[in-house]
């Protein structure tokens, strides 16, 4: 069974879907347990690196979390500055959500 999600990205994807405008939001449909990963991989097809945070709902949430029915989905793109991280964790959140 498909759900709907709302996505807003503010990086050009590779195959967008027609309603698509950069930062504006757009309905998507995905099947029932699609996880965050596999949006952004499989149904996306976003290039690795090409997205370094994700919100669902304006939070913060875990590459393997589970999409619900009404989410709202951002996508950002790498950003120049601000507070330097370690490769560990920015391997950790950004080497699992584009595959």
């Amino acid at each position: 069974m498909a759900i709907t999600i709302t996505v807003r990205s503010y990086t050009v994807l590779p195959h967008p879907p027609s309603n698509f405008k950069l930062g504006h939001p757009f309905e998507l449909k995905v099947e029932e347990g699609t996880t965050l990963v596999q949006l952004t991989s499989e149904v996306l097809a976003v290039p690795k690196g090409h997205v370094t945070l994700v919100a669902i709902n304006r939070q913060r949430q875990p590459p393997h979390y589970i999409l619900q029915a009404g989410d709202s989905v951002e996508l950002f793109p790498p950003i120049g500055g601000g507070q330097t991280i370690s490769g560990q964790q920015r391997a950790a959140w950004t080497g699992e959500i584009c595959r």
